[in-house]
């Protein structure tokens, strides 16, 4: 370009400018195009998906769980009996979690932390209350946005964080909600999406590839400085707000393997360090499930392995668990 005129160098800076501008534009098109496909197929899959969820208006949640309609969520997940205002001499724990939280499978009124609830109300003289924000599909990101903008307008004293450990999933470029992410996602730019997704696919192969293949070690491994990061800003919002923070370790089921033989017991290890460090209480429930089989405890669904979800005795086992590892004696005096 150095024996262009002026003139000439503007020209040829325009019709780059214009060819990019076309081509992205063009690319925009195909991927919107592409994306109304994908859509159409993933609706074709999730055909009750509207019925349950929809498009959150808190920046960075991508879908939350329907308002009640005619009295109920036909999937029970919400807990409609809490207002943001909490009255005098009430003791409020709020529960952060996914489905395994939420109670997947069971009656709202049987996940653990409204037995937790129910146990505290029959044995203190104070009114106690457990407000869950738990939602099916959600990993640590989708739960931090739920910690940061939403849990501190109930006024809590007390916040159980329940950790599975498909957290550190990408709710879009992973697939651990059930593909809810990426129904509900909507970029404004869908080229700035596929670039997006593109160089986090190619960060995440090139960090990959010394990682372990289980997949819940591979999120760690490949991932564990998003979970220190978030594992201290959960601390530090403790100390800022002055709310203390019980940090719940859910051991995985593994198919065929028993809990003694477990073979992650060195990531919960880690874990439990790291929460420790920040100044959280760890409940590692892999202590009380080592000492059942793992088919007590499991959700047995009619097809393939579940090995997240628990049944109704894990749910009543864990909340006896809680009630009497945290010192509620201590606490709600």
């Amino acid at each position: 370009m150095g024996g262009m005129s002026i003139r000439d160098k503007f020209r040829f800076i325009l019709i780059v400018t214009i060819c990019v501008a076309v081509f992205i534009v063009v690319t925009e098109i195909v991927l919107r195009i592409q994306h109304f496909h994908q859509h159409r197929l993933l609706a074709a899959r999730h055909q009750e998906a509207e019925n349950h969820y929809m498009l959150s208006e808190i920046p960075g949640l991508i879908y939350t769980l329907k308002p009640k309609v005619h009295g109920t969520n036909s999937r029970g997940y919400w807990d409609y009996e809490y207002d943001y205002k909490k009255e005098k001499g009430v003791y409020r724990i709020i529960v952060i979690g996914d489905s395994i939280a939420a109670g997947h499978n069971l009656p709202f009124k049987d996940n653990f932390s409204k037995l937790l609830e129910q146990k505290l109300n029959n044995t203190r003289p104070q009114k106690n209350e457990v407000i869950v924000l738990a939602r099916p599909g959600y990993g640590t990101s989708q739960e931090m946005v739920i910690l940061e903008q939403e849990a501190f307008r109930y006024d809590p004293d007390l916040i159980i964080w329940s950790y599975a450990l498909n957290d550190p999933a990408h709710p879009v470029f992973h697939n651990a909600n059930n593909e809810m992410g990426r129904y509900f996602y909507k970029p404004r730019l869908f080229v700035a999406r596929f670039f997006a997704e593109t160089v986090f696919l190619i960060k995440e192969k090139i960090m990959s590839r010394h990682a372990s293949r289980e997949y819940h070690r591979f999120l760690h491994e490949v991932y564990w400085d998003g979970v220190l990061g978030n594992i201290r800003r959960i601390g530090e919002i403790s100390r800022r707000r002055h709310v203390p923070v019980v940090f719940v370790i859910h051991p995985v089921f593994e198919q065929g393997r028993s809990f003694e033989q477990y073979s992650l017991k060195s990531l919960h290890e880690r874990l439990r360090s790291e929460a420790s460090d920040q100044g959280l209480e760890v409940v590692d429930l892999y202590d009380l499930f080592k000492s059942f089989d793992p088919d007590e405890l499991r959700f047995h669904q009619p097809s393939g392995f579940d090995p997240w979800h628990l049944n109704q005795k894990g749910h009543q086992i864990i909340a006896g668990y809680l009630y009497e590892r945290l010192n509620w004696g201590h606490r709600l005096q």
